[in-house]
């Protein structure tokens, strides 16, 4: 419970015999959980991120990939700059190029 008021992800436990269902490149992937980790086209995985990786030919986060956590907030890449700052950057600069 603290996690969850703080914000954060409690782990959750999937049932064996479950399907996860995700569509890469307009290909349908159904993996079930089986005892011994996760069944994708015959083949048992230990983990979702090395089957993430199977799939996409890139390493992935394989819970997000296949739904089970949500994507983080997308951030900017950089704040605005405030006149002030613009400003300090140009006589920076100015300084830089005289030296």
């Amino acid at each position: 419970m603290a996690k969850l008021a703080r914000g954060q992800e409690t782990r959750r436990r999937i049932k064996t015999g479950s399907v996860l269902v995700r569509e890469h490149d307009g290909v349908s992937h159904e993996v079930v959980i089986v005892p011994g980790g996760f069944l994708w086209n015959g083949e048992t995985h230990r983990s979702l991120s090395t089957l993430a990786k199977r799939i996409t030919g890139t390493t992935r986060n394989g819970p997000r990939f296949l739904g089970l956590r949500q994507q983080p907030a997308a951030r900017p890449r950089h704040e605005p700059r405030t006149r002030r700052q613009a400003a300090a950057l140009r006589d920076l600069h100015a300084q830089i190029d005289r030296a």
